[in-house]
């Protein structure tokens, strides 16, 4: 201009925009859904307000709000909800409950079940897990995998390959490592995806550390899938470099590998099984028993600061398969006989073949007058149980059967877990048994079985964690009362029981506990959380172990009781969250 230069400008029809952040991104997009930019498809938005690519499979029950594109072999499933303002590239897959607003999805993505996406980008080939949430301007860059439970607070930038653990509240951005937190025990045992939690480097390391721990015979075992397998050979192997002797039980039942510790004086065990896509590895102690929060605490922090002790090579000790089911089944058998005369229904194929290989094909299998239906969990520590009218009973049910045979052979005390029936406490009243109350979970409720004096430990571990030796005391008791299951069923009292989560930050949950402590009134208890006991019902409220959640129990007498309560209890909860 100083030297008279000409400058020259011109108007075009065409658009611009500055993508220099992720508003600025999310706006270019909201620009072609509104129209102002046409690459190709602005007439059939402005008429239509959405543009469906070729092989989309939309479900009837999703709800789709203009404006959207969809690209190429998108799946959406049921009550999904896309819109408005979205764009979803090819071959991605949002599942059922998911909802989807002024988001940019690229390509080969997997939403799953009930999350929520709020005014962000996700790039190519990431996978979220359920109820996960990604708040506005933030960005999950490729091939990440955002873990379920887990929620990304607004402006959070994380860097392609990251794993964003299971339950995590990310507020920063994850440039360097991950949003993982260390390998950690859960509500029961270690727990996770493998290859990805659980590596084959990490299984050796689980060994080793166990190995240092027990410095004993240790007995290993698997449910028979062939991930479970690999992983209980790689534990074995690390076993034996922390210094251990391992006996490998291979495919067998959890039971049964509770049986085999004590039957071989081993210090500890493990087992592997797979559950619902994920991996669990449980560890035993020499009572066969879930080991104690302490021991676990111990482990963890020996794997997060890598503390590991190797033995030399002259002074490895062995690997031995043993052959502890033919003993099982010995000790199974011994002095039991009522069996042969019972009817038994198998309610799938898996029990059936259980029933046959276990019986030894003396097990009398019926399909349609029976008198015992069941269901016996994968790894055979559960089972469900349905009378001869094909009622199922539920848990307290199972356990008024369990004090049944309890009282049948004598026993005086007993153990209940703090979510227990309040009538479970009125019948032990009756039978002249007394009660102790135990934490929910399986490591607890063990603990406190072999601890307290006068409870008769094996009978009640087997009752309660054995699926077989309970199926098998059920038939004497039977025989010796000349009781139909459904007298028993029927002898007991009708009432509602409900079990739901209340999701909230890692942090609200100690908080919720307190303050609803605070204002507690005297009959409440506390244990494994807090119980408030009414009248005709109780509340119990619990932290859960493994999500960022507290779980609510409730026992009432009809549905419309126990529902009232639940809302009264999750608006408190709620409010207190809020606070």
């Amino acid at each position: 201009l100083k030297n008279d230069i000409p400058m020259y400008g011109y108007i075009t029809g065409g658009y611009w925009c500055d993508i220099g952040n992720t508003n600025q991104y999310i706006t270019s997009h909201f620009d072609i859904l509104e129209g102002r930019v046409d690459l190709g498809y602005k007439d059939k938005l402005l008429k239509k307000g959405k543009v469906i690519g070729k092989n989309v499979i939309i479900s009837p029950e999703a709800k789709i709000i203009p404006p959207v594109i969809i690209g190429d072999n998108a799946i959406i499933e049921a009550n999904a909800v896309v819109g408005p303002n979205v764009i979803i590239g090819k071959n991605n897959y949002i599942k059922k409950g998911s909802s989807l607003k002024n988001a940019v999805l690229w390509d080969e993505i997997i939403v799953d079940k009930n999350c929520e996406l709020r005014g962000c980008v996700v790039c190519n080939r990431v996978r979220i897990g359920n109820n996960v949430r990604i708040f506005e301007n933030s960005v999950i860059g490729e091939s990440c995998k955002i873990k379920s439970f887990a929620e990304i607070k607004p402006e959070v930038k994380i860097w392609p390959y990251k794993i964003i653990d299971e339950g995590s509240v990310i507020t920063k951005d994850v440039v360097w490592g991950n949003g993982r937190k260390p390998l950690t025990f859960g509500y029961r045992g270690i727990k996770g995806v493998f290859n990805e939690d659980i590596t084959p480097q990490i299984a050796v390391e689980i060994g080793e550390v166990f190995g240092n721990i027990v410095n004993s015979s240790v007995l290993v075992g698997h449910d028979g899938d062939i991930v479970s397998q690999f992983i209980s050979d790689l534990i074995s192997f690390g076993l034996v470099s922390g210094g251990c002797e391992v006996l490998k039980a291979n495919n067998t039942l959890l039971p049964t590998l509770r049986y085999g510790i004590k039957k071989n004086k081993c210090g500890g065990g493990i087992y592997v099984e797979e559950e619902e896509g994920n991996l669990r590895i449980l560890f035993l102690d020499k009572e066969g028993c879930d080991i104690d929060r302490n021991l676990e605490k111990k482990i963890e922090n020996k794997l997060r600061v890598y503390d590991i002790e190797r033995v030399d090579g002259k002074n490895l000790k062995s690997i031995r398969e043993i052959d502890i089911n033919n003993d099982y089944l010995n000790f199974l058998f011994e002095k039991r006989t009522a069996y042969k005369s019972f009817k038994i229904k198998p309610y799938n194929e898996k029990t059936k073949l259980l029933l046959e290989a276990i019986g030894k094909n003396e097990f009398f299998i019926a399909e349609e007058s029976y008198d015992v239906g069941v269901l016996f969990y994968k790894n055979g520590e559960k089972v469900k149980l349905y009378d001869e009218k094909g009622r199922e009973f539920d848990e307290d049910e199972l356990e008024f059967i369990r004090m049944l045979i309890a009282k049948e052979q004598g026993v005086k005390k007993f153990v209940l877990p703090f979510d227990s029936s309040k009538y479970l406490t009125e019948f032990a009243k009756e039978f002249a048994i007394e009660t102790v109350s135990s934490k929910i979970s399986h490591k607890d409720r063990m603990k406190t079985i072999v601890s307290k004096e006068g409870i008769e430990k094996d009978l009640q571990i087997n009752l309660d964690f054995d699926g077989f030796s309970f199926l098998l005391d059920l038939l004497e008791y039977l025989q010796h009362t000349s009781q139909k299951l459904s007298s028993i069923k029927d002898s007991f009292p009708l009432r509602y029981r409900i079990s739901k989560s209340i999701k909230c930050d890692w942090r609200d949950k100690g908080k919720i506990i307190r303050m609803l402590f605070e204002k507690a009134d005297e009959g409440a208890e506390f244990l494994d959380g807090l119980k408030f006991n009414k009248e005709d019902s109780w509340v119990l409220v619990v932290p859960d172990y493994e999500l960022p959640a507290c779980n609510i129990y409730i026992e009432a007498p009809t549905k419309e009781r126990a529902e009232e309560l639940f809302s009264m209890y999750e608006k408190e909860i709620k409010s207190i969250i809020q606070k």
